[in-house]
C-alpha cells in the first residue's frame, strides 16, 4: 500500500472529475481526503486512468498542471477549474496529429502557410473580415446559395481544408462514446503550426454555434496563437479577453455582412428571419447590428430581452430535431470521415501505404485498423 499525500490525492481526484462524480466508484473517497485511509494499488491505477496522470507521477507526488507543456491558451470564465480529462486527452491527441501531418508535409516539400499570424488585434474588424473572406473565397452571396446549416458548415470546413487547415469535428473523445465532450467547457480549439494548423469543433452544440466556432478558431490561427474557446452566448457579449472580443467581432463580420442589416426593422421577427437566411444565431445579428449603429440602446435591449425569452422554446425545438436526427446515424466509416476529415485521413493512409509510419502509429492517429483502410478509402473518394 502506498502512502499518498492528501493534497496530491485531492489534485488527482479533481482531474478525474471531482469527488461527487467519483463517490459511487470509490466509497471511501471521503476517508482518503481526511487522511483516515489510503487508496489501494488497484484504486490508484484506476485513478491514474481516470485522471490521465501517469501512475508513477501520482506515487512521486509530481502532478503536472493540465496542458502545461503545450503552447495553448484556454479562454474561459473560471480559470481555477482545471480542464477535464476528456479535453486534455483530446488536445494532446490533436497535437499528435498536427505533429505527424507537419512532419509528413515537410517531407513532401510543402511550404509554410503564409497567412498564419497575418492578423493582429490592432487590425480593423471589417478589413480583417474581408481578408478572411478572400482567403476562403467566399462570394458576397455565398450563404444564399446554401439551403441548410449543415451544408453551410460542410462548405466552410471544405474551404478551410482547401487552404491547408485540418478541420476536426466530434462530440466524443476519439472512439469512446461514453466520453462525451462537454459543450459548457469548450466549443472548440485551434492549434497553430506552419504547415499543418488545425481546428477542432465540439459538435455537442447547435449547428449555428458550430459555424461560429469554426470561423472563430480560424481567426485565432490568423492571429498566430493556439487557443481553446469556451465561447458561450454570454461570452460573445461580455468576454473580458481582448483576443476573444476580436475573434468574435471578426467572425460576426464574416458571417453577417453589413449590407444585410441595412433597412432591417427593429422587430425580433426580422432578426429571426435573417438568422435563418444567414444560418447564425439571432444574438450574433443583434450584436452586429448594434455595433454597426443600426440599433439604439433601447432597441438593442428590447431585442435582447425577446431573444432570451424565446431561447428556452428554441432549445426545446432543437432538442427534438437532434433526437430526430439521431435515428438516422451514419455508419462507422462515414462518421470517421466526418470526425477527422478527408484531408487528414487521406494523408495518414498515404503515409502508411508508403511505409512512412508503422501500423500501430497509424491506428493511434486515426483509430482505424489496417484491415479497414480499403473500405475507408472508398468513403473518401
Amino acid at each position: 500500500m502506498f502512502k499518498i499525500e492528501t493534497q496530491v490525492l485531492k489534485k488527482v481526484i479533481e482531474r478525474a472529475g471531482g469527488k461527487e462524480k467519483l463517490k459511487k466508484r470509490f466509497r471511501t473517497i471521503d476517508k482518503w481526503l481526511s487522511g483516515e485511509r489510503v487508496p489501494t494499488f488497484k484504486q490508484l491505477e484506476e485513478l491514474s486512468k481516470l485522471s490521465g496522470i501517469p501512475f508513477g507521477d501520482i506515487i512521486l507526488g509530481k502532478i503536472p498542471e493540465p496542458l502545461q507543456d503545450l503552447d495553448i491558451t484556454f479562454f474561459r470564465r473560471n480559470q481555477n477549474v482545471p480542464p477535464s480529462v476528456e479535453l486534455e486527452k483530446l488536445v494532446r491527441a490533436t497535437y499528435n496529429r498536427v505533429s505527424f501531418a507537419s512532419e509528413y508535409l515537410e517531407k513532401l516539400g510543402y511550404e509554410p502557410l503564409k497567412f498564419i499570424g497575418n492578423l493582429s488585434l490592432d487590425d480593423n474588424i471589417e478589413e480583417a473580415a474581408k481578408y478572411v473572406k478572400e482567403l476562403l473565397k467566399l462570394e458576397a452571396d455565398w450563404i444564399g446559395k446554401i439551403k441548410t446549416k449543415r451544408e453551410a458548415l460542410a462548405f466552410l470546413r471544405e474551404r478551410l481544408e482547401n487552404i491547408g487547415i485540418f478541420a476536426f469535428m466530434g462530440g466524443y473523445l476519439e472512439n469512446n462514446t461514453h466520453a462525451k465532450l462537454n459543450p459548457d467547457e469548450f466549443k472548440g480549439f485551434s492549434i497553430v503550426d506552419k504547415l499543418a494548423p488545425a481546428i477542432f469543433v465540439n459538435t455537442n452544440t447547435y449547428l449555428a454555434t458550430q459555424m461560429f466556432t469554426l470561423v472563430h478558431e480560424f481567426i485565432h490561427i490568423l492571429l498566430g496563437e493556439s487557443a481553446i474557446s469556451e465561447l458561450s452566448d454570454e461570452d460573445i457579449l461580455f468576454s473580458n479577453s481582448k483576443v476573444e472580443q476580436f475573434c468574435n467581432k471578426v467572425t460576426a463580420a464574416v458571417l453577417v455582412p453589413e449590407e444585410e442589416l441595412v433597412g432591417i426593422p427593429n422587430e425580433y421577427e426580422a432578426f429571426d428571419e435573417l438568422s435563418k437566411k444567414l444560418k447564425v444565431s439571432p444574438l450574433v445579428i443583434i450584436i452586429r447590428a448594434s455595433e454597426k449603429g443600426f440599433l439604439n440602446r433601447q432597441s438593442f435591449n428590447n431585442l435582447l430581452h425577446q431573444y432570451h425569452e424565446k431561447l428556452a422554446i428554441w432549445f426545446e425545438e432543437q432538442e427534438k430535431k437532434k433526437e430526430s436526427e439521431r435515428k438516422g446515424t451514419p455508419d462507422w466509416y462515414t462518421l470517421k470521415k466526418f470526425r477527422l476529415g478527408k484531408r487528414f485521413l487521406s494523408l495518414a493512409i498515404a503515409a502508411f501505404q508508403e511505409g512512412g509510419i508503422p501500423p500501430n502509429y497509424f491506428y493511434s492517429l486515426t483509430g482505424v485498423k489496417i484491415n479497414k483502410i480499403e473500405r475507408l478509402q472508398g468513403i473518401l473518394e
